[in-house]
């Protein structure tokens, strides 16, 4: 039986088939980036743009000319004569006593004692939070603050003080205490101011 032509030429035709189709790949492969170079390097030159700055100076600081007159008071008849005059053409001694501004008032006139029949109790307990770092630190010990409870019930902030410190955890008691509200002490019906003490107690058992 005689054998079909294509049949025969099968695997050839196959053959120049894919390499004609793996040697269009590979040129296509050189060629492509080429193109899409050219395109980029295009593109990118045209949408180029050149940004104007300008460079803004700083303001140079105005300077600051002394005044010839003297700081400490000077006689003289007037104004005009102030720049001529020396300080030792002055004459101090009239001028006389010069009176110091009266102290501000503080609150140390208080009474380091009061006498009372009731004492002031906290209207809610007062439990200073144990920091962490302290914790892991293994820091433990007592913290023992004054203050002042006025006739309102009220802790004058002025008047809180560290008697006995453990530096870590001072800051948690005063600001417990700031924060604290208070039933005032009582001398019989009448209500009173009075300082406290208070102790802090921290333990790592605890």
């Amino acid at each position: 039986m005689r054998k079909d032509y294509f049949e025969i030429t099968y695997k050839l035709r196959i053959r120049e088939i894919s390499a004609m189709v793996l040697t269009s790949l590979v040129i296509l492969f050189y060629a492509f980036p080429k193109v899409v170079e050219s395109e980029l390097v295009f593109e990118e030159a045209e949408f180029t743009e050149i940004l104007n700055v300008e460079i803004v100076k700083p303001l140079q600081q105005q300077q600051q000319f002394k005044s010839a007159r003297p700081s400490i008071p000077i006689e003289a008849d007037e104004e005009s004569e102030i720049d001529t005059l020396d300080f030792m053409d002055t004459d101090i001694e009239s001028f006389g006593d010069w009176g110091a501004p009266p102290p501000p008032p503080t609150s140390g006139n208080r009474p380091k004692w009061v006498q009372y029949d009731q004492a002031p109790t906290p209207k809610k307990a007062l439990r200073p939070k144990y920091p962490d770092i302290c914790k892991q630190a293994g820091i433990e010990g007592t913290v023992v603050v004054s203050f002042w409870v006025d006739e309102a019930g009220i802790v004058d902030q002025s008047s809180i003080e560290i008697l006995q410190s453990v530096p870590c955890l001072d800051q948690v008691c005063i600001n417990e205490i700031k924060k604290s509200k208070w039933r005032p002490a009582r001398q019989g019906r009448q209500k009173v101011g009075v300082p406290l003490s208070m102790p802090f107690n921290f333990t790592l058992e605890n």
